[in-house]
């Protein structure tokens, strides 16, 4: 009985403070009305981050499948430009790099002035969009590695491409590129790329005057001017003339008998009869 009769007890206090909890929010007081606009704040909220969280991911997936879909220059800078600072505008970055420096790098040995200064230009534009997805790829090292042994070799070609005003300066500096690769060599030395930079530096310092000398004259051709060879003209085709064959040997026609001519009748001599 003394078991039964606790539960009673505990079953009826229950009762009473849910009644008297009950009361209190059903009242007009203050307190009850802060704590129905915390609760109705609290449910706005959640339905609001809901639908902001599934609007978002429906977002970050189309774009990812407009990443997946790009397949020239002109898709990635519309991605780059409408979605900044998003983790698909960053991986548009790295495809637009890889792109633009290896095919300026193809076009560097160009033979119009025009196009040498467009690859320059473009080999400047990788180095320097490298150089930012170093600070924007931190929590990614293999993209970082990536982003930082480009921009050495970007660096290092730089070293003998001319600027377009003034022959003498170049874009470039061996200098930089050297600390480019101790910098990617001293972050991520058991990398594959942290030893291949490092690998690339030691042949930098220990072949530094023939190095430099390559770039020197590297210089010299990309700030010359090469005009292409002018076609050749055209050969004047000269009609042949036709052979003169010989002429056929035609049957030749026999002479018509020649007709007599009358003669003319003989004067007679003074003092003869005339003839008859």
């Amino acid at each position: 009985m003394k078991a039964e009769e606790r539960k009673q007890l505990e079953r009826n206090e229950l009762a009473t403070r849910l009644n008297t909890a009950w009361q209190g929010l059903s009242s007009n007081s203050t307190t009850v009305t802060i704590i129905w606009s915390v609760i109705l704040i609290g449910l706005v909220a959640l339905v609001g981050y809901r639908y902001y969280a599934r609007s978002s991911a429906e977002t970050r997936s189309d774009l990812w499948s407009r990443l997946d879909r790009a397949a020239d220059v002109n898709e990635l800078e519309t991605i780059i430009k409408d979605n900044p600072n998003t983790d698909a505008a960053r991986i548009a970055k790295f495809h637009l790099s890889r792109f633009q420096l290896q095919d300026a790098l193809t076009r560097l040995a160009a033979t119009t002035n025009d196009e040498k200064l467009k690859a320059a230009d473009e080999v400047e534009k990788a180095r320097d969009r490298y150089a930012e997805l170093i600070k924007e790829s931190t929590r990614e090292p293999l993209l970082t590695q990536e982003a930082m042994m480009e921009v050495a070799k970007a660096e290092e070609v730089l070293a003998g491409v001319p600027t377009e005003k003034n022959p003498e300066a170049m874009r470039g500096s061996l200098e930089k590129a050297l600390e480019a690769y101790d910098a990617l060599a001293k972050k991520y030395p058991q990398s594959f790329l942290g030893e291949k930079a490092a690998k690339r530096a030691t042949e930098i310092r220990d072949r530094r005057s023939q190095i430099e000398g390559f770039y020197l004259s590297l210089s010299k051709v990309q700030g010359k001017t090469e005009t292409p060879p002018a076609p050749p003209l055209p050969t004047p085709v000269i009609p042949t003339p036709a052979p003169i064959l010989p002429a056929p040997d035609l049957p030749k026609v026999p002479e018509a008998p020649k007709a007599e001519q009358p003669r003319a009748p003989e004067a007679s001599k003074p003092g003869e009869p005339k003839s008859k």
